[in-house]
C-alpha cells in the first residue's frame, strides 16, 4: 500500500479500500457535510440500491487515530463493522415532506449564533434574535433512523407556497410541545457528580434545557418561560449560554460583573466545547422590569 502523507490521501484511500471491500453494487462516496458554526466535515457514505438512505461515517477521527499510530487495515474493519451495525433495512418514506400540512406539526426552531453561520444563513430563512439566529427544522422520529432532522432552506418554502411567518409561527408554536422545557436546580447536578455533599450557602443556579437535551438553550424563547423564572426569583436573570443544549440561569443579585460574566462565557467556550456546540460569546440579562432579554457587553480584548 502506498504511504498516506495527508487527509486527503486517507480519504481516497478509504473510499477505494471500501468500494473494492462491498463491490460493485454498492456505492461508497465521499461526503463534504456542512455543520453549523463553519464545521464542514468529510464523510463516506456506503449505500445500496435497495434503500433512499445511507449512513455516514466521519473520517476526522480515524484519521487521527491513524496519525496515532492505528494500522490502516484495523481503522477499515472498525468502519465496516460500524456500517453493519447502523445500515437501514429498507427506504425511508420522505414523501410526507412534499407537503406542509404533514410537515408542519414536525417544526420547531433551535438557536445558532449569527456570525459564526452566516455562509449557511444565506441558504436558509432565519429571523435575527440579539447576536443569535433562529431557524427552522423538521423533526423525524423513527424506528429505522432514530431521531433525526431536516433543516428548512428557502427552497421548501417556494415548494410548499408558504411565507416565513407561516413557517416561524407554526415552529415556534410546536417547539415546546415536542421539545418541553427542564429547569433544573445546579446543585442538585453537582451533587450526583460527586458522593460527598457540597456546601452552597445561598447560591442559586439553575439549568434551562429541555426533555431532550438536545438544542435546549432555545427554551428561553419559550412563551413567559423567563417571566416565571424570574418571578420565582423575585429578580432580573443573568444568563450564561453554556452551549446550544442548555442555558445556565443565575438571579440578578449574583451579578456584580456584569463584563466578566461574558468573559467567562468565552473562557467556557475556548476551553470546553466543540466548536459546533458554542452558541454565542455574550451573557445576557432579562430585565424584569421590561421584560426583555438584553445582551451584556464583552470585555475589550
Amino acid at each position: 500500500m502506498t504511504e498516506i502523507t495527508n487527509f486527503e490521501e486517507f480519504t481516497n484511500a478509504v473510499q477505494t479500500a471500501l468500494q473494492e471491500y462491498f463491490g460493485k453494487f454498492m456505492r461508497v462516496e465521499i461526503q463534504k457535510v456542512n455543520k453549523t458554526n463553519g464545521i464542514v466535515l468529510t464523510g463516506i457514505t456506503i449505500a445500496d440500491e435497495t434503500t433512499n438512505i445511507a449512513p455516514t461515517i466521519y473520517l476526522d477521527e480515524p484519521y487521527r487515530l491513524y496519525e496515532t499510530g492505528t494500522s490502516f487495515g484495523e481503522i477499515l474493519e472498525k468502519m465496516i463493522v460500524l456500517y453493519r451495525e447502523n445500515r437501514p433495512d429498507e427506504s425511508f418514506d420522505i414523501e410526507f415532506f412534499s407537503e406542509y400540512e404533514k410537515v408542519k406539526t414536525k417544526l420547531a426552531v433551535k438557536l445558532l449564533n449569527y456570525d459564526m453561520n452566516r455562509e449557511f444563513l444565506e441558504e436558509i430563512p432565519y429571523i435575527r434574535y440579539l447576536d443569535l439566529a433562529i431557524v427552522c427544522h423538521c423533526v423525524i422520529i423513527n424506528d429505522m433512523i432514530g431521531t433525526g432532522s431536516i433543516t428548512i432552506r428557502k427552497e421548501h418554502l417556494s415548494m410548499w407556497e408558504i411565507t416565513e411567518t407561516e413557517l416561524f409561527a407554526d415552529a415556534m408554536k410546536n417547539t415546546p410541545k415536542i421539545y418541553p422545557a427542564d429547569l433544573i436546580d445546579m446543585r442538585k447536578v453537582v451533587d450526583e457528580m460527586y458522593e460527598k455533599k457540597m456546601e452552597y450557602g445561598n447560591l442559586s443556579m439553575y439549568i434551562l434545557t429541555n426533555k431532550a437535551r438536545l438544542n435546549g438553550a432555545v427554551s428561553i424563547l419559550y412563551p413567559d418561560i423567563l417571566t416565571d423564572i424570574a418571578e420565582y426569583f423575585e429578580d432580573d436573570i443573568y444568563i450564561l449560554p453554556s452551549s446550544v443544549h442548555e442555558v445556565i440561569l443565575l438571579p440578578g443579585k449574583y451579578g456584580t460583573d456584569e463584563a466578566y460574566l461574558s468573559k467567562m462565557v468565552q473562557e467556557v467556550n475556548a476551553t470546553q466545547l466543540k466548536q459546533e456546540e458554542i452558541l454565542s460569546n455574550h451573557a445576557y440579562l432579562y430585565s424584569r422590569k421590561r421584560e426583555q432579554l438584553l445582551s451584556l457587553p464583552l470585555i475589550p480584548e
